[in-house]
This record gives structure tokens, C-alpha cells and sequence, in this order.
């Protein structure tokens, strides 16, 4: 993660951003965990396609 100046204004710019856009900062924290859970469910479905397909072969 940034830290130190650069880290505080690049939060200012991304809440200025989300705000700026109607956004509410809960919401997009919200999307964010989604996204997270999204990408780990397609990488067990990843890693269960190739089990399937090493079975069938």
C-alpha cells in the first residue's frame, strides 16, 4: 500500500474521485470485497476444470 504523502493524496484523489461520480465509499468498499470473492470463486472453478479435465483424459 502507498504510505506517507503520496498514499494521503492518492486517497484524497480516489475519494474526490467516488464522490465526484455519486459514489459512496461504503459501496465501493463493498464492490471491492465482491470483486475479491468473485476472483477467488473463478480460481477454484479454474483449479476444478483442470482436476476434471486430468480425470477425464
Amino acid at each position: 500500500m502507498l504510505e506517507g504523502e503520496v498514499g494521503d493524496a492518492f486517497e484524497r484523489f480516489v475519494l474526490q474521485l467516488l464522490n465526484d461520480q455519486g459514489v459512496e465509499v461504503g459501496e465501493f468498499a463493498a464492490a471491492l470485497k465482491a470483486l475479491g470473492k468473485l476472483r477467488e470463486t473463478s480460481a477454484e472453478l479454474q483449479k476444478l476444470l483442470v482436476q476434471a479435465a486430468r480425470a477425464a483424459s
